[in-house]
C-alpha cells in the first residue's frame, strides 16, 4: 500500500503569477503512508513542484526504472521522495527524512496509482494559489 497525501493548502506569498512561484510557494501538509505506517510527515511541503516531478517520471517510467528521486529547489536535503525498482516488479519507497523502514515493496501499479491520484488532487485543490495562466501551464504539463 502507498498513499501520497496533503491537507492545509496554503500560500504565505499570495497567488502564484509565474509558473516557479507556483512550485515553491504553494504548500500542503504532506504524508507518505505506507502498510507500515507513515513513512513521512512533513509540514510546508512543495505540493505543485513535486506534482510536476511525478508527471515527468510518469512519462517515462516502467516497471524496470528509470527510479525517481525528487530533490526540492526549496530545500539543499536531496532525496525527499524516491521510489527504487527492487525485484520481480516491486519497488522500493524512501526518503532522507523518512520516520520508519519499509519493508514492504510496492508495485509499480501502486506507485502509478499513489502518483497519480496524488496529481490529481493537487490540479484541483492548488488551483486557487495561481493565476489563471500558471493554473492552465501547470495543467498542461500534469496531463
Amino acid at each position: 500500500m502507498l498513499t501520497l497525501k496533503f491537507q492545509n493548502v496554503s500560500s504565505a506569498q499570495g497567488i502564484a503569477q509565474e509558473r516557479w512561484q507556483a512550485l515553491l510557494w504553494v504548500e500542503a501538509d504532506f504524508v507518505v503512508e505506507v502498510t507500515e505506517g507513515i513513512l513521512l510527515s512533513e509540514p510546508h511541503w512543495c505540493i505543485v513542484e513535486l506534482a510536476e516531478h511525478l508527471a515527468a517520471w510518469l512519462q517515462i517510467a516502467s516497471e524496470d526504472g528509470p527510479e525517481f528521486y525528487y530533490t526540492s529547489m526549496d530545500d539543499e536535503q536531496e532525496g525527499l521522495l524516491w521510489f527504487r525498482p527492487h525485484s520481480n516488479g516491486q519497488w522500493l519507497v524512501g526518503s532522507a527524512w523518512q520516520e520508519l523502514e519499509n519493508a514492504n515493496p510496492s508495485s509499480f501499479q501502486e506507485i502509478q496509482n499513489a502518483a497519480r491520484q496524488y496529481i490529481k488532487r493537487v490540479l484541483i485543490e492548488s488551483r486557487s494559489f495561481m493565476s489563471a495562466l500558471v493554473a492552465r501551464e501547470f495543467s498542461s504539463v500534469c496531463a
